[in-house]
This record gives C-alpha cells, structure tokens and sequence, in this order.
C-alpha cells in the first residue's frame, strides 16, 4: 500500500525548491497538489506555503532571536522545517502548537541529520514559550518591514509615495487576495451568472466598481462546467477597469502587445461584442497557446495571436486601439504572488522601466490619428508608471493625455489626473494598478 502522503513534508519541498532554484510558488504547487486526494490535505499544503512566504522575513526574524545559528547561515531542510513550525506556531490557530513542534521533530528525523533534530525542537519550544521576551525595530520603516515582511527597501519607496498611509497599504496588500470572475457578456449576463452560482452552492455578490465583476468564495474553479463552458473567467477588478478605461468598440481594430495569457484580451473582445480585429503579441510560444486557449473556451474569434517581441514589431497596419500592459516589477499583486515583498530588487526596476519605455514608443507607431494608446502596469512604484508616461509624452508630441474619468466608476474619479490613475490596494480594495490613456492628435 502506497505510504500516505505527509502535507508538512510537500510544503516543506516546495518552499525549499523555492530557495534553491527560484521557482515560482504557483507553478510549484499546481505540479503537486495532485498527489493529494482529500481536499482538506491540498488546503494545509496551501496554507503553509502561502503562509511561509507571506510572512517570511517575519518568521526569519523570530528564529534569529531564539537560534544561536541565524537563518542565513541554515541549510535549506533545517530552515523550511523551523518556518513551517513556527508559521503554525504563531499564526495558524486550529493547530496546537506541542502538534506543530512534534510533527516538525518527526520530519527533521527523516530530513535532516541527526544533530539538527534536537535543535529544531528547542528553537519551536522558544517560539511557543518566549515570544514575549523579543525585542522590534524601533526604526518605524524598519519595524514595518519586519512585521510585514516586506523588503527595507520597498518599505521605504511605499513610506515616500503615501507617507503616513504607509501601514495601511502594507497591510492591505498582506491579506489573502479575493476570487474575482468576470462574466462573459456574449454568453451570459452577470445576474444570471449569480444565480448559476448559488443553484452550484457558490457563494457570490456583484462588485460595485465593474459591471461585470463577481466576488466570490472560494471553490474550484477549473472543474467547474461554468467555467469549461465559459461563461466567466478569473480577472480581478482592476484589470477589468483597464480594459473598460481603454472602451474598445465593436467593429474596431486593436493591437495588444503584451498580450499574455490574454485576460484583458478576451474582455476587450467580449466588450466589442466579438466584431471587429484584436490582434494579440507574446514572445513565447507556449504563453501564446495559452490566449488560443482562453479566446476558444470563451467562443471568441477575432482575437489573431502572433509570437512577437513587442519592442521589435513592424507593422504597415494602424489600430483604433493599442494596449501596452507592460512587463512590471508587479508591486501593485503583491497579494497574488507574495515572493514579490522580498525577492524583487532595485536593479530591476530600472532595467523595466526602460523596457516598459521602449515598448511603449514601438507601440505608439500603431497608433491611427485619433486613436488611442494605454499604458498600465500593475506595480506601484514612479519610475515604471509616471515616469514612464511622461517622458513619452514629452517626447511625443503627436500624443497628449486623454480624460478618462467618463470611464471611472464614481468613488474612483477624484484619483485620476493627466489621464493617469494609481489604483492604491489600501483605497479601493482591489490589486494595485497603474493606467495612462493617450490620443494621438497628429
């Protein structure tokens, strides 16, 4: 009889892959959750990667305190075992802790040699017992970083962009991100998808802010017949306001130039009713495949898909519509893909922004006079978004900022100026997202 799966010991794996190879959470643990038959077993290993990762410097910082031998200098084994603990230890409240620091000696008796078990023992039993002898920044920026487990440096580049609301954002992007569908217009009507829902025992509620956005509990998504049949798809809010804010018509042409894995694509073509062009850019073949796949599950056919290098497309056609959802630092998604709070570094946001500008300026060829170009990112910081957009513009004299407040829903309209707008996850709820409209006007 196969030996049952151990949840601890998964999660352990892929947080160590992690630390080794750079994989991406995600990916990692679609690849394993299969090896779990009980859903309440895929759920745990969820949990704990998540929760490990979220609150990661947070945890690190509470091992040094108890732990002669600091983190950083811990092989990978010893450490995701004393993280999986001590996240059980210090936030999962259904788990008793003496389960926690046992379950966590059994596996450092399998995983480790054998001097490491004794020592992963006492550095839990001082998690459990002495949590109140550890002693916080004082430094405000540095306390924040520790508590929220964001990187210093990300913690003081959010302090300068909202000053005193600064806890309130790191806090905002450290919760569990909601399910958001969007439902498919050209099947189905969002009332209708609601009621769907609730006859399949899925709690759901309209969202103010789109009109064709659902919050909704969790379940699971891709065995769901209202799914495979395509009626809705996952996109967050602020996603979904991108593409109404870009208001593609039917019968026009659009150009998509970062166009993967093709979310406000297809709403682009559901919002023109499935008439007219998008034509749709990635570099990578398989990200592709994946627009083909999402435009055929959602009965959509003007979407034309091409592998292509946005900062190196020709073309002799001009579009109504280009969209440049540009490759980010992804600062504003922080709550979808947590490993962003400290893998990301300063480097990178320089080396996007001069791509994102890049693309942005091959892009703007694509442009009819009278047509319109978006620029959005979902990360938060100046340099990939105002920055961007404005040295554009002040090299760009054939293009000047649209008003995009017709666009806005209500509460949202007072936050965009010069055709710009910053989704701030601490203000409206939703994913942190940057957008930029221009016309060309010669």
């Amino acid at each position: 009889m196969e030996q049952k799966k151990n949840p601890r010991k998964i999660a352990i794996d892929i947080l160590c892959d992690i630390d080794k190879k750079g994989s991406y959470s995600n990916i990692l643990l679609r690849n394993r959750l299969h090896e779990f038959g009980d859903v309440r077993d895929r759920a745990f290993v969820t949990e704990l990667v998540y929760g490990v990762i979220q609150n990661r410097l947070y945890i690190d910082y509470v091992l040094d305190h108890f732990s002669k031998i600091k983190t950083k200098k811990m092989t990978y084994d010893v450490l995701n075992i004393l993280r999986v603990g001590a996240y059980q230890i210090l936030f999962l409240d259904k788990v008793p802790q003496s389960a926690a620091v046992n379950e966590s000696v059994e596996l450092a008796k399998k995983m480790t040699n054998h001097g490491s078990v004794g020592f992963i023992n006492g550095v839990l039993r001082s998690v459990c017992n002495k949590m109140d002898t550890i002693t916080w920044p004082e430094n405000l920026l540095d306390r924040l970083s520790v508590l929220y487990s964001f990187a210093p440096w990300i913690v003081s580049l959010f302090y300068k962009r909202v000053g005193e609301d600064c806890e309130m954002l790191l806090k905002a992007m450290s919760k569990p991100s909601s399910i958001v569908l969007r439902v498919n217009t050209l099947k189905t009507t969002r009332d209708n998808l609601l009621l769907a829902l609730e006859k399949n025992d899925i709690k759901a509620e309209p969202i103010a802010l789109c009109p064709d956005g659902i919050l909704c509990g969790g379940f699971d998504i891709g065995e769901s017949s209202l799914y495979k049949e395509g009626f809705f798809s996952v996109q967050d809010t602020a996603a979904q306001i991108c593409s109404r804010i870009l208001n593609p018509q039917p019968e026009e042409r659009v150009l998509d130039v970062c166009a993967a894995p093709g979310g406000k694509t297809c709403y682009m073509a559901e919002l023109m009713k499935n008439t007219g062009y998008i034509e749709a850019l990635d570099i990578y073949e398989h990200k592709k495949s994946l627009i083909d796949e999402q435009a055929k599950r959602l009965g959509i056919s003007i979407i034309h898909s091409k592998v292509q290098d946005a900062l190196s497309y020709q073309s002799k056609e001009v579009y109504d519509k280009v969209l440049v959802d540009a490759p980010c630092s992804g600062l504003g998604i922080i709550a979808r893909k947590p490993e962003i709070k400290w893998n990301r570094t300063k480097k990178q946001i320089e080396d996007f922004s001069v791509i994102q500008y890049n693309i942005l300026k091959n892009s703007s060829r694509f442009v009819k006079v009278g047509g319109e170009l978006m620029y959005s990112t979902c990360t938060l910081t100046n340099q990939e978004n105002e920055e961007v957009v404005n040295r554009f513009i002040s090299e760009s004299p054939n293009f000047e900022p649209c008003d995009i407040s017709p666009f806005l829903p209500a509460n949202l309209k007072e936050m965009q100026k010069n055709g710009m707008i910053t989704l701030w996850p601490h203000k409206t709820g939703i994913d942190g997202f940057f957008i930029a409209k221009m016309k060309r006007v010669k």
